[in-house]
């Protein structure tokens, strides 16, 4: 939620209305004067060629006065043919005046038009009448003019918008006011009116930004929504998305959630028009353009805007072409106008606060209904009574942490000052902005500051040069989590895990030490007290300049440069985390920094000829040719070291060079265009447009690198037939408009190298070679080389009308959108069937045990490695063979096991996957087992979705390995079927001795009720028969009818692995069998295997490829 209060010294309608009575009061009594005066008075003014509203505008600027009329009346648009020079003011208002029918009187500091009186009334008895005149919210219009029709009498209203006038009964009065229509009354035996007053709109005249100009809007055929800066002004808030929201049909705006500095939000025009996998919510969003240059929304202060246009349809976003799909926002800042000085000032404070959050039971009621759900006794009710009354405060607490996580006061201000003026020749615009947002998270901070210079010159009556500068230096700062916690140590991750985890351990202990909390990593409050952060600063320079060249009347000839720079740090700090463990003092770490610097550079340049023409007054044409180049590079720099000696000091220098890390990267890319644009309209009633844009990518390969995007529009405004003209019922309709259109347009967001093969480097692909480590690199992800441009074709309709002078718009429109040859990404399981970058897990499984299940586990990793595969064992068997095979005798080498993996995921409780991970000597990764996991099929009877939840882990860790190899436990319960969920696919052991098939049809059926309901792409690998002895009969006899008898359905591996006394041996050492026997029987049928597996996955991912329909 959000609340505010807005100090605008311009805006606020109380002030405004004061100030407003205060100084014409003051005005009224300064300037009762002589009337010769100000008729006295000498101007000069070059009124050649300039309408007569031109020229009021100038003497009312020389003068200090007003001029009133009635507009609806007096022809404000006739062309003035002489200048004046040194001229009296009443002579000068005299010769404008001249052949009009209109005369005029000076009343204070007002000049007020009034129609000649052309012939003597009549006579009548006057009759006094007094009113009031307001506006549409009931204000007082104050110096509205009151004049009896056809006469000079009259007068003005005063400060409370009252008025009193002797006129004579059956006379009309006209009232007049700048801004609004005006009003005729008839007088008739009321001697008092309440007359209010509409504005005038002007919807007729009103002008919209569209691609690549401006258009009157009744003539714009296409859909666009626009709003201006009054609409934007009177919001407080820092976010231009936040202003726009609710402000434009068919335009969505989401923000999704008030974290300081982020701002950006999305915009959605008619709904999501394109997809992808790796959540790149930019893909579906509108174009930004900011004075017609790429943008975001968080580039721009919102007082620096003079309005927004959004295009919908195709036929106004045709004309980008490549990256209108998901339609185009249009942000024109404010330029300089022709005026003296004016220096404008808003500000406002705002608090935040979270609209709701989670509620959470105390302590002692989480521990009771925890036991009730376990089914088990978690906690006696000794401890769950010391919970309640606190008695031993050291152990059992009631923490809420929600209160410590959002107790953040949320405070924030903006401060906008702004100057603008100019002369004929030069006009400026200049702006600075301050933001500070406060979080309601402690310690979380948004900074801002912010300038921007418009400056608009005419160098000469036919080239005019425009220039925007703008800057901005940023900065948000944010609390992190410290100590051991596992995963990434940001703001969101403290929020994350901080909710979860339950409050009956204490964060301070009696002696003020912090406490361990339930999982030794500490507790939300400790983390928040740390000393990490995450600061990201970020300098953007923005420049824009334009030179206009006008050589004949509506030709122009226009250049546009731009250049933005961007320079990004991240800096990621994590502080070790002192905390008290049964008395004694552990410093949870190791603490560690990383520092990111990223440099963006972007530039543009733009041509554009455009023309324009009227003949006989009814055919107007319009012609826009142009061409676009768009060029963006980035480099970043990126370094970490851990184990700092201080959480004083986070440098990188000071940290250990032990386990230092540096990389870097980047990506360029460019677009090129040429564009077309051609306009035609008859008398303003029959319209045509069509537009064209031929663009080209460096994101495709060369074969489909250009791609061609038009689009045609229509449109019949009826409401300039005649025959609408002349019907008097309909005069409330002031525009009616039938438009059709239709159009395509493209998309290129999939990446700057999606058609290219793209090697990785960096120390995962390091290689040793003559004694030195050299420099290695992968081919990661796989590419089609057949990508082109995804492509919206649209059809729009509908009608557009302005009602009773603006006061009610309506518009309806249907369209049309179809999307094709989509840009997707695959995911990570589709890049496992398409790609390159894959991972295989498979589990060896059979529900007896002694059949070489854990010795294959172990020599398959082991040869895999060899092989120069990365593999993960998993030891799901709670005796712990394949952990101990590699070493891992004593449990107190590794804190974590797979027992804390299924509890982990059940509980959702963060794991530190260091702590958890062992690295063997033989370059197997191994999440270990031991005893402790014999009693976890309770634990996962009541989880819900037990079957999947070795499946969610593994989801997590398998993208960094080629495979992930389990070794189940012999059983048919919860741990097997979660192993068979998880994995891609089965090897089934079979030992070579009597009885060794019995049971297969009970682990087969297994298999296939995972396939059914819970993994539909589970295979069966094959049937690896173990401890084969060819020396007698009966293994031979075992092995052919395991062939002859599954060999027809089941792949029985051509390999059979040989009885070794030696290969027992090896697990008992702590040794695979390549290690302690590399030249046995053994181990070369173990080496076979593993080349029928790694050459049954190549076969398997060369038909995925060929069989790749984009």
């Amino acid at each position: 939620m959000y609340k505010s209060m807005k100090l605008n010294y311009h805006k606020s309608t109380h002030s405004l209305l004061k100030l407003r009575k205060l100084l014409i009061f003051t005005l009224l009594s300064l300037f009762t004067i002589n009337i010769a005066w100000g008729q006295s008075q000498r101007i000069s003014i070059a009124a050649k060629n300039k309408t007569l509203l031109s020229v009021f505008e100038e003497i009312e600027k020389q003068t200090g006065l007003s001029i009133a009329y009635n507009q609806t009346k007096l022809n404000i648009n006739k062309v003035i043919n002489q200048d004046f020079n040194d001229k009296i003011l009443s002579s000068v208002i005299t010769e404008l005046l001249k052949d009009s029918g209109f005369s005029y009187r000076l009343e204070g500091k007002h000049i007020i038009i009034v129609p000649e009186k052309k012939q003597q009334q009549k006579q009548q008895e006057n009759k006094k009448v007094n009113g009031i005149i307001t506006d549409a919210t009931g204000q007082p219009v104050i110096g509205a003019n009151v004049v009896e029709q056809g006469t000079t009498n009259g007068t003005i209203t005063d400060l409370d918008g009252k008025f009193s006038l002797e006129v004579p009964k059956g006379s009309t009065l006209q009232i007049s006011y700048i801004g609004y229509l005006s009003k005729d009354i008839p007088v008739d035996e009321k001697t008092n009116y309440a007359i209010q007053l509409i504005e005038d709109s002007q919807a007729l005249d009103e002008v919209v930004v569209v691609g690549y100009g401006t258009a009157k809007k009744v003539n714009v055929i296409g859909s666009i929504a626009s709003v201006d800066s009054k609409q934007l002004e009177n919001r407080a808030t820092s976010s231009v998305v936040s202003a726009l929201t609710g402000q434009m049909p068919g335009v969505t705006i989401t923000q999704p959630g008030g974290r300081p500095g982020e701002n950006t939000g999305t915009i959605r025009v008619r709904g999501v028009g394109s997809f992808s996998s790796d959540n790149n919510a930019d893909k579906a969003n509108a174009l930004i353009l900011i004075d017609g240059i790429p943008g975001n929304m968080t580039d721009i202060n919102p007082n620096d805007i003079e309005s927004i246009s959004i295009l919908k349809d195709a036929s106004t976003a045709a004309i980008y072409g490549s990256r209108a799909a998901n339609g185009v926002v249009l942000v024109t800042t404010k330029m300089g106008k022709e005026s003296k000085v004016s220096v404008s000032y808003n500000g406002y404070v705002g608090f935040n606060r979270a609209t709701a959050l989670p509620k959470y039971v105390d302590s002692w009621d989480y521990a009771r209904l925890l036991n009730q759900a376990d089914g088990i006794t978690r906690f006696t009710d000794e401890e769950i009574q010391a919970m309640r009354t606190g008695s031993q405060p050291d152990v059992w607490a009631n923490e809420k942490f929600v209160d410590d996580i959002f107790s953040g006061n949320g405070l924030q201000t903006g401060h906008d000052l702004s100057l603008n003026g100019g002369n004929d020749r030069s006009q400026y615009f200049a702006s600075f902005g301050y933001l500070n947002q406060n979080g309601i998270v402690p310690g979380n901070n948004y900074s801002r500051y912010t300038a921007r210079v418009n400056l608009t010159s005419n160098l000469s009556d036919k080239l005019k040069l425009t220039i925007r500068l703008r800057g901005d230096n940023a900065k948000t700062k944010e609390p992190g989590t410290a100590g051991a916690i596992d995963g990434d140590y940001g703001m969101m991750s403290l929020i994350s895990q901080g909710l979860r985890f339950p409050g009956f351990r204490p964060s301070v202990l009696s002696d003020g030490t912090w406490g361990p909390g339930v999982k030794n990593f500490g507790t939300p409050k400790a983390w928040l007290a740390s000393e990490s952060f995450q600061e990201k600063p970020t300098l953007r320079i923005n420049s824009n300049v334009r030179l206009d060249y006008k050589p004949i009347e509506g030709l122009t000839l226009s250049a546009i440069g731009a250049y933005n720079f961007t320079n990004a740090q991240d800096k990621k700090f994590r502080a070790s985390l002192p905390v008290t463990i049964n008395g004694a003092t552990k410093v949870l770490g190791p603490s560690y920094l990383k520092e990111k610097n990223t440099n963006t550079n972007y530039k543009s340049f733009q041509a554009t000829v455009d023309y324009s023409k009227t003949f006989n007054n009814v055919h107007n044409i319009g012609i826009l040719a142009g061409y676009s180049w768009e060029e963006e590079s980035a480099r970043d720099l990126e370094g970490r070291r851990d184990n700092l000696p201080s959480n004083e000091y986070p440098y990188l220098t000071v940290g250990s060079p032990d386990n230092q890390t540096n990389a870097g990267g980047g990506y360029d890319w460019v677009i090129q265009s040429f564009f077309g644009r051609a306009q035609y309209n008859y008398a303003e009633r029959y319209l045509g447009e069509v537009t064209m844009r031929y663009d080209g990518s460096s994101r495709f390969p060369s074969s489909s690198r250009y791609a061609f995007f038009p689009s045609a529009a229509i449109g019949w405004r009826i409401s300039e037939e005649s025959f609408f003209k002349e019907n008097e019922k309909l005069s409330f309709i002031n525009n009616l408009k039938l438009k059709a259109s239709a159009g395509i347009l493209g998309n290129n967001n999939i990446g700057n190298y999606a058609y290219q093969s793209v090697y990785e480097l960096g120390n995962d692909f390091n290689y040793p070679l003559g004694g030195t480590i050299q420099q290695g690199a992968a081919l990661k992800t796989y590419t089609d080389p057949r990508l082109k441009w995804e492509t919206t074709r649209t059809i729009d309709g509908g009608f557009e009308s302005v009602l009773w002078n603006g006061l009610l718009t309506a518009n309806i429109s249907y369209f049309y959108r179809y999307t094709y040859d989509i840009l997707f990404k695959p995911n990570a399981s589709a890049s496992s069937a398409f790609g390159l970058q894959m991972s295989e897990v498979i589990a060896i499984a059979n529900q007896k045990g002694g059949v070489g299940k854990t010795m294959t586990s172990v020599s398959l990793s082991a040869c895999l490695a060899l092989n120069n595969k990365k593999v993960l064992l998993l030891d799901l068997d709670p005796q712990g063979h394949s952990t101990k095979a590699f070493g891992f005798y004593d449990s107190t080498q590794y804190p974590l096991s797979m027992k804390d993996v299924i509890v982990s995921v059940i509980e959702d409780i963060p794991l530190n996957r260091e702590q958890l991970i062992l690295h063997s000597n033989e370059n197997v990764d191994i999440v270990p087992s031991n005893i402790s996991l014999a009693g976890i099929n309770s634990k996962l009877e009541s989880a819900m979705c037990r079957e999947t939840v070795l499946k969610r882990f593994i989801d997590t860790v398998r993208d960094d390995y080629d495979y992930v190899i389990i070794d189940t436990n012999p059983s048919l319960d919860n741990l097997p079927i979660n192993a068979l969920t998880a994995s891609d696919k089965v090897v089934i052991t079979v030992q070579a001795e009597p009885y060794a098939v019995e049971g297969m049809a009970d682990l087969l059926r297994s298999i296939n009720m995972v396939r059914r309901n819970l993994n539909h792409d589970l295979k069966i690998e094959g049937v690896l028969i173990t401890m084969t002895n060819e020396r007698t009969n009966l293994s031979k006899k075992i092995t052919h009818e395991v062939r002859e008898n599954f060999g027809g359905h089941i792949k029985v591996f051509d390999t059979t692995i040989p009885r070794c006394t030696k290969a027992a041996e090896s697990t008992g050492i702590g040794e695979s069998i390549f290690q302690y026997d590399p030249k046995g029987a053994a181990t070369k049928a173990y080496e076979a295997f593993t080349k029928e597996v790694i050459l049954n996955a190549e076969k398997e991912h060369k038909r995925h490829k060929s069989s790749y329909v984009r």
